[in-house]
């Protein structure tokens, strides 16, 4: 190629001394022309990206000169291509295959395979991959950078789905895949291709070593497992000895369903009982108990079920996994002496008692957070032949650095537990801050601690509980982005930082994100679910934000905050249309939680809706004893209702129960 453009920028010149009529700005000139459309580019766009420095006339006193220039040289460059200079525009035409990136798109969108390996090989790199230019271009650069790297991911994976492709077009694949990669190493387009290549040429171990680097890869930069596509490759080939290859175009796919959750075997994940005999030794049980439950949970093929579902009862595991329909049961025993701890796992079949499974992990406690990961591992190796013949795959979660930002944390779900329905008490919500605050300044790459602290400042925020609302809020967003930052895969932080911007930067489709995220990445995380249909609640879609509430109570019955949970499916069914059957849910919630504030503003409303205006005077009597703000400001900034309908819904229902509204002081 003439001009090559693709993993930096190269001029071959037909004459000794071509490319040398072009100096550094000529150059950039050149390339911005040639990754220009055929309608060319406007001489002020081109001043503007190269000469940004220069006053408007100096710039195309500058580009002038440099077209001159370049016009000289092109015949001895670009044979057989002209420079066509408008008075506005500035395009260049000729034959696409003597510009690298024009024949790499022309080819790329042939139907022939060996036009679209050709394709492959012009792909040098990225574009204009370490050229020195302005910010203006460079923005400019980084946008098609972005573009022709997508298209060189579709590329390599549809050539690897052709058939009977030549040696050499298999190779030209295959070298594409392990640039891009080099780029990238999460593409899974690219990891997928050389799966399919080393499988074609029977190289079954090699392509098995693939898919484990790109595991790897992808849980690094993403938190998350490979794509559905990616992992139906293994998956086919171990079940059948024959590879899926699937058509490469189906991009990210949930890979459950939280309707179906409850048609597989459930695990009852019970508490390790302390063998020793200090309250440090049962903290250490209950948090290590904790972090075990969240990795079996994160293995999304069953649903785990904690010891809350039992509502305090003990007795025989076999009548408490009985009574929550659990097949199997986990539990086991931590015994702490000095800095040693042993920690003692069982799984049984909860149908007929037999012991499947049990192991013993000793070892220091600053090594406990391994111990997890080990216990987890193997715990679901032994549950995986009962439940399905797919290969089990690794379990991530963070680990922190120090053990006593983790009691710390645990500390904090304690006093959460303890803190009562609802969002709990002002008091309760700054000790479990200061618990998380102290954590993370032990441990400042703990994500789950950075996440309870967003969870800390917004409730601040939406119960009103400091002076300085927004205050809260903002620092709510951050820490929650900050959580998500350090561990993407965190379910819990995904849930939260939904949390955070549904109700501070009022993006609904970002919040659903977050939160659909919080529940693929673990559909037994309660509280992953409990965000979903919050979020759902108010993007408009109250019939699917009650089925999320149901899982919530069917994987935890006595889910601790069922005030908020029974009032959120209350207004489900209120603004589906439902208002009567919405009126039994609004009696739960007060029974449970006769002081939850938020709840007795919505219960207010749907009572008044119903015609049950007792009950509405009431409700609102009770708001109003509470204290805390009350006028319609405070329910737009936090009632964030996509729908207007919504929102006025309950304004006009609170308006009929006789709300007058309290200014926020």
């Amino acid at each position: 190629m003439a001009v090559a453009l693709f993993g930096g920028m190269h001029v071959t010149a037909t004459s000794q001394d071509g490319s040398g009529l072009l100096t550094r700005k000529t150059r950039l000139v050149l390339a911005a022309i040639c990754v220009g459309d055929e309608a060319g580019v406007s001489r002020a766009t081109l001043a503007g990206w190269i000469w940004p420095d220069r006053a408007e006339a100096q710039a195309r006193t500058s580009l002038r000169q440099a077209l001159t220039a370049l016009r000289k040289a092109l015949p001895v460059i670009l044979p057989g291509f002209d420079l066509h200079t408008d008075q506005d525009v500035v395009r260049l035409s000729g034959s696409p295959h003597g510009i690298d990136v024009r024949a790499f798109g022309q080819l790329a969108r042939s139907e022939a395979p060996q036009d679209r390996a050709k394709a492959a090989g012009l792909y040098a790199g990225e574009l204009l991959d370490g050229v020195d230019m302005p910010d203006t271009m460079e923005t400019m650069v980084l946008q098609l950078r972005r573009q022709l790297h997508q298209q060189a991911l579709d590329l390599v994976e549809s050539l690897s789905l052709t058939g009977d492709l030549a040696e050499g077009d298999t190779q030209a694949c295959g070298d594409l895949a392990t640039r891009l990669l080099a780029v990238d190493p999460a593409a899974e387009e690219a990891h997928r291709a050389l799966i399919r290549i080393r499988l074609a040429s029977g190289q079954v171990n090699a392509a098995r070593k693939q898919y484990g680097t790109c595991a790897g890869e992808v849980m690094r930069a993403y938190g998350t497992e490979p794509e559905v596509q990616t992992r139906q490759l293994i998956e086919a080939m171990a079940g059948t000895g024959e590879p899926v290859a699937g058509n490469g175009k189906e991009g990210r796919q949930p890979d459950f369903d939280h309707h179906d959750l409850f048609s597989r075997p459930a695990v009852l994940f019970l508490p390790f009982e302390t063998l020793s005999s200090t309250p440090d030794d049962a903290l250490l049980a209950l948090g290590l108990c904790e972090d075990i439950r969240t990795n079996l949970s994160s293995w999304r093929s069953f649903p785990v079920i904690g010891q809350e579902a039992l509502g305090g009862r003990t007795g025989d595991i076999l009548d408490l996994a009985a009574g929550v329909k659990a097949a199997y049961a986990v539990n086991g025993s931590v015994r702490r002496s000095g800095n040693q701890a042993r920690v003692v796992a069982r799984l049984i079949d909860a149908v007929n008692g037999q012991e499947l499974w049990s192991q013993t992990f000793d070892g220091e406690l600053q090594d406990v957070f391994a111990f997890q990961d080990e216990i987890s591992r193997r715990i679901v190796s032994q549950i995986e032949p009962e439940l399905s013949q797919a290969t089990a795959r690794k379990i991530a979660v963070s680990r922190p650095g120090d053990l006593t930002a983790w009691e710390l944390l645990t500390k904090a779900v304690d006093a959460e537990r303890r803190g009562g329905d609802g969002y709990g008490t002002p008091e309760a919500n700054r000790l479990q801050w200061e618990f998380v605050t102290e954590a993370i300044r032990r441990d400042p790459d703990l994500s789950e601690a950075w996440a309870r602290l967003a969870r800390c400042n917004f409730r601040d925020f939406l119960m009103g509980w400091v002076e300085d609302r927004n205050a809260a809020l903002r620092q709510g967003l951050e820490a929650s982005a900050r959580a998500v930052q350090i561990d993407p895969g965190n379910s819990l932080a995904q849930a939260f930082r939904a949390q955070c911007i549904l109700f501070g930067t009022k993006d609904p489709q970002a919040a659903f994100d977050h939160a659909a995220e919080a529940v693929r990445l673990n559909p037994s995380n309660v509280m992953g679910n409990f965000m979903m249909g919050c979020t759902l609640v108010y993007c408009g879609e109250p019939e699917t934000a009650f089925d999320h509430y149901e899982t919530v109570l069917r994987l935890n019955p006595a889910f601790p905050a069922r005030g908020a949970l029974y009032c959120d499916q209350m207004m489900c069914k209120a603004l589906a249309g439902n208002v009567e059957d919405a009126t039994v849910f609004a009696r739960r919630s007060i029974d449970i939680a006769p002081s939850y504030l938020r709840g007795l503003q919505r219960c207010a409303s749907v009572f008044a809706h119903a015609g049950l205006m007792e009950d509405a005077r009431e409700a609102l009597d009770r708001v109003e004893a509470l204290g805390g703000p009350f006028d319609e400001t405070y329910l737009r900034d936090t009632y964030p209702f996509v729908r207007t309908q919504d929102f006025e819904f309950l304004v006009s229902g609170l308006r009929k129960a006789g709300w007058t509204p309290r200014q926020t002081s």
